[in-house]
C-alpha cells in the first residue's frame, strides 16, 4: 500500500514499483492475499483493502 501511496500521491511511479518489488522480495506482496476479509475487517478506517491490494498488484506488479 505504501509503494501505491508513493505512484498516487507522489507521482513516482518508477519509486512505487521498486518498492513494490522490494517488498515482494521481503515476503510481503499484495500477490499473496487470499481475499479472506481479514485485513478489512481489521482496518480502523474501513478501507476496501482487498480492493485496494487488487490495484496494488494491477498498477505495479
Amino acid at each position: 500500500m505504501a509503494a501505491r501511496n508513493r505512484q498516487l500521491a507522489d507521482g513516482l511511479f518508477d519509486e512505487a514499483k521498486a518498492a513494490y518489488a522490494a517488498a515482494a522480495e521481503a515476503g510481503s506482496s499484495p500477490a499473496d492475499c487470499t481475499n479472506c476479509g481479514q485485513c478489512a475487517a481489521a482496518c480502523p478506517q474501513l478501507l476496501p483493502v482487498n480492493q485496494l491490494l487488487a490495484e496494488c498488484r494491477e498498477a505495479l506488479a
